[in-house]
């Protein structure tokens, strides 16, 4: 009689898990998704805090810097005669942005700069491993 209960117990206990699963799916998956806007946004933050440390200790290709030195000029100059700057700053961003892309690209170390090259190697990676996740979840389904 207690190994039929048992029987029937762990019966309606696959049932309630298969309902659960199935009634909650939506919500894990917003829940991942909004994880992965998270994400997305810390990496983003992290390789503009990136890029603006390399840029302020010399950190550089040349190139982008001199970019990047270029868009300072403006910006000053629009300061100082009261033009709207928002462009330019954003300009600015995708450029520092830009510069952290390139550091990212190779592992090589980043004198001036370590504690950030490793907080964005960190971001990177999390995404990735979302990224992956959700791709495997996908294709699951």
């Amino acid at each position: 009689m207690i190994l039929l209960l048992a029987d029937t117990f762990r019966d309606w206990e696959a049932r309630g898990r298969a309902a659960c699963g199935t009634l909650f799916q939506p919500v894990t998956w917003g829940t991942a998704v909004w994880r992965g806007r998270q994400l997305r946004r810390a990496f983003a933050q992290a390789r503009l805090v990136l890029g603006r440390r390399m840029y302020a200790a010399g950190i550089d290709d040349g190139w982008v810097g001199a970019q990047i030195a270029s868009v300072d000029e403006q910006l000053a100059q629009a300061r100082a005669t009261g033009i709207a700057t928002g462009p330019l700053e954003q300009e600015r961003q995708r450029l520092l942005v830009r510069l952290a892309d390139l550091a990212l690209e190779d592992d090589a170390p980043l004198p001036g700069a370590d504690a950030e090259y490793a907080a964005a190697r960190e971001a990177q990676t999390c995404l990735a491993r979302h990224d992956a996740a959700m791709a495997g979840h996908r294709s699951a389904s």
